[in-house]
């Protein structure tokens, strides 16, 4: 009897399924690594046992407990809630860059290519500029004040975008350059209320727009939790779709896919999720341009793959980029998109120097 076998597609299908979901696996141990390191390193001297023993007690401790007070609130209070927050703010960016690159097929598009950063920034320069201090207790209402302008203008600079493009059918290069528009009006509108700002709000306003993650809580964590509880499940059930619609406009229109539609709701997503995570930390760049850039070399542009997958690794550098700028030069702290920035740089040259040779 001749031996069956089975057919070569089917073999490099499952071959490259199982080298998939390791990848997915190793990106996952990778976040629970860097958290842990997150975690357990800090300006605060502690061991590792206290450590974990502060871990282990819960959010709130009883009296008489061996858990050391002081310790207890530096993890549970301030260092527990920024670590999470930097895994899920990289998270919400390296999906949100994942989406625009694929919805607007450009490589160098980013969740700030709209021109969403530059409205943030400005948003909360006005509210600053008009005497809401951001140095009293974050929990104020002048805290709150610049959250929500933030927030607001950044949608209102989506909308604007998607107006405009609008009347050129939302073409990708329609919709790039719109947000260029809005980017640099923006940035203009920032860089004059820096000129009429005191030198006060001047440093607020700086230190803002550097990026930060220094006064996170938990309140705020929940926030952007739920963002991205929404964003997330609603980006991969487009994912099928975006892959369709990298092979053209008219090839998806034949597959049944509405291009326009596509374009819209991935936009509107990747901007909301962005709007939201800018307006509480801040404007920190690369990571959103750099992390589907790592992913698509290892698993290609399969967006079933590619968001996920972006979005673990997008997680993974923040969290290691904030690590840093709390250690580095202890007790001093540098703002998180500095740091960012110079991790990003070099290693997204790096990919471009190294897929010129490929590309056409």
């Amino acid at each position: 009897m001749k031996k069956q076998t089975k057919p070569l597609h089917t073999h490099k299908w499952r071959q490259g399924r199982r080298k998939n979901i390791l990848l997915l696996f190793v990106l996952l141990c990778g976040m629970a690594a860097t958290f842990l390191l997150s975690v357990f390193t800090g300006s605060a001297e502690a061991g590792l046992s206290e450590v974990v023993r502060c871990l282990a007690a819960g959010p709130e401790i009883e009296s008489g407990s061996p858990v050391d007070y002081t310790t207890h609130t530096i993890i549970w209070s301030l260092r527990l809630p920024r670590v999470l927050m930097s895994l899920l703010c990289g998270a919400g960016l390296g999906l949100a860059g994942a989406a625009m690159q694929g919805i607007l097929r450009n490589p160098l598009a980013s969740p700030y290519t709209l021109g969403i950063s530059s409205a943030a920034g400005f948003g909360a320069s006005l509210a600053i500029v008009l005497d809401v201090g951001i140095a009293s207790v974050f929990s104020t209402a002048g805290y709150l004040l610049i959250i929500s302008n933030s927030f607001f203008f950044s949608i209102l600079v989506l909308g604007i975008v998607l107006l405009i493009s609008r009347t050129k059918s939302y073409r990708p290069s329609t919709m790039i350059l719109a947000g260029i528009s809005m980017m640099y009006l923006f940035s203009a509108g920032t860089s004059l209320l820096q000129y009429l700002a005191t030198n006060d709000q001047l440093a607020k306003i700086v230190f803002w727009l550097m990026g930060s993650l220094m006064s996170v809580t938990w309140k705020q964590l929940t926030i952007i939790s739920v963002f991205m509880a929404v964003v997330f499940p609603l980006l991969m059930r487009l994912s099928w779709s975006l892959n369709i619609l990298s092979c053209g406009e008219e090839v998806a229109q034949s597959l049944g896919v509405h291009p326009r539609f596509v374009m819209v709701s991935t936009a509107l997503l990747a901007s909301v999720v962005t709007a939201g995570l800018v307006s509480f930390c801040g404007v920190i760049g690369f990571i959103g341009l750099v992390a589907p850039h790592i992913v698509r070399m290892m698993v290609g542009g399969d967006h079933r793959l590619l968001l996920p997958a972006s979005a673990m690794s997008g997680s993974v550098i923040l969290a290691l980029s904030d690590t840093i700028a709390r250690t580095v030069l202890t007790p001093m702290e540098l703002p998180i998109g500095v740091i960012t920035s110079f991790i990003g740089v070099p290693f997204f040259i790096s990919i471009l120097i190294r897929r010129k040779g490929t590309s056409h």
